[in-house]
């Protein structure tokens, strides 16, 4: 949020920058009183740079093979199914309270500091369940550990072929992914903002920049131009807007 307010506030010269992921649409849902900054009126959009999509993984022992098994299980024995996330008001997070709403179930939130430790007492059975994707669980992926049960894309993954999506099991509105987007402050001269936009596009068309990124589970979008970024922006912020809503969450 601090980063974000200075690059809001900042000269819209070109030469200050903001990276973005998803917190960026939910922050402001949040923490309504202490984020002063529109993310649509006070920035403009570069580029979407990259995407990766949200999977849900259980712990390889776990009974639920399936993300529908899943919600059978937490309808049978509401409150005692643990899922993990990265963190309070969090992406994982957000995806947990999104299926909570879809499936009609009550599952145990279980918070940590940052995906790494949510998918570490995944793997060693202290939770059941948790949203994350394939770049943070990349290495614990390769194990038995864990094990990637549904995708929450529209279309299955060439690189995971076997792990349906939501969608494919009964479960809707559930596609949300992971992205990372590049913004500088509103009001950026358009030539400077072309320059900074053929600039980034050359880059991500480097077949060696896809190769690293793809090596991680992330994907460079076909087109990821200011006018991509821009709707990724509004769809994600209507979207956790209504889920923080309709899960009342709130945070000090």
């Amino acid at each position: 949020m601090v980063g974000t307010q200075f690059v809001a506030s900042a000269a819209a010269d070109g030469y200050t920058l903001l990276l973005a992921d998803v917190p960026f649409t939910i922050v402001p849902a949040i923490y309504r009183d202490r984020a002063h900054y529109d993310i649509v009126r006070d920035f403009a959009p570069i580029s979407l740079l990259g995407v990766a999509p949200i999977y849900l993984f259980v712990n390889s022992s776990f009974p639920a093979k399936s993300a529908s098994d899943l919600a059978r299980h937490a309808k049978a024995a509401p409150g005692t199914i643990t899922v993990g996330s990265g963190g309070n008001g969090s992406l994982t997070h957000l995806m947990a309270e999104l299926f909570m709403i879809n499936t009609g179930t009550k599952v145990v939130h279980v918070p940590y500091k940052g995906g790494a430790g949510a998918l570490a007492d995944l793997a060693a059975g202290q939770i059941n369940a948790s949203f994350t994707s394939m770049a943070t669980a990349y290495s614990l992926s390769k194990t038995d550990k864990i094990v990637p049960i549904a995708l929450g894309s529209a279309q299955r993954n060439t690189d995971t072929p076997s792990v349906p999506t939501f969608k494919e099991q009964g479960i809707s509105n559930m596609e949300a992914d992971s992205w990372w987007g590049l913004l500088a402050p509103a009001g950026v001269n358009q030539q400077v903002r072309d320059t900074l936009i053929g600039a980034v596009s050359k880059v991500m068309q480097d077949p060696t920049m896809k190769a690293r990124m793809a090596g991680v589970g992330v994907s460079a979008p076909a087109n990821g131009g200011p006018a991509t970024l821009q709707k990724v922006i509004e769809a994600d912020s209507a979207r956790w807007r209504e889920v923080i809503r309709r899960a009342d969450i709130k945070l000090d």
